[in-house]
């Protein structure tokens, strides 16, 4: 066999590897949109009744203490005095940029205060309620994958 014929013999197994790898491949099933709306529709009322059933609580007031440093307490007052202060900074010269950063800082860490005083509870509820929320949640979610990533 010369090297024109290895050659030949080459790019003929070349093609034929090609021609049934191309046969292997299948194009993408067509996504049902019933499907699609059924498993939305899941997930909004798995979610609707999850977030119904959910209590948020505040333990937020003027004496709550947030940071304890050393045997010292930063309470969420002493925040507003840092944001009163940007504020008389303020009104006493507008183009002050010092003014406006404590402003913002004292803005910014009453707003993550309130935040970190949330507390997440969970409504007393019967098992079948429970089973019920996450069997909506859980298989809109499955529904919806099995569409997105459909193939056939």
């Amino acid at each position: 066999m010369d090297s024109h014929e290895k050659v030949k013999q080459l790019v003929q197994n070349h093609q034929t590897l090609h021609s049934n790898n191309n046969e292997r491949i299948k194009p993408p099933v067509a996504i049902s949109v019933g499907n699609v709306f059924l498993s939305l529709l899941m997930i909004a009322i798995g979610s609707f009744l999850f977030f119904q059933n959910v209590q948020v609580h505040s333990s937020f007031h003027l004496g709550f203490s947030l940071v304890s440093m050393g045997g010292y307490h930063l309470t969420s007052g002493i925040i507003l005095l840092v944001f009163m202060s940007g504020v008389a900074f303020i009104f006493y010269n507008p183009k002050s940029d010092v003014g406006w950063w404590i402003t913002i800082l004292g803005v910014l860490i009453l707003f993550l205060s309130i935040l970190m005083s949330l507390r997440f509870s969970f409504a007393g509820m019967t098992s079948f309620e429970l089973m019920l929320i996450l069997t909506f949640l859980a298989g809109g979610i499955g529904l919806f994958f099995r569409e997105l990533f459909k193939f056939g």
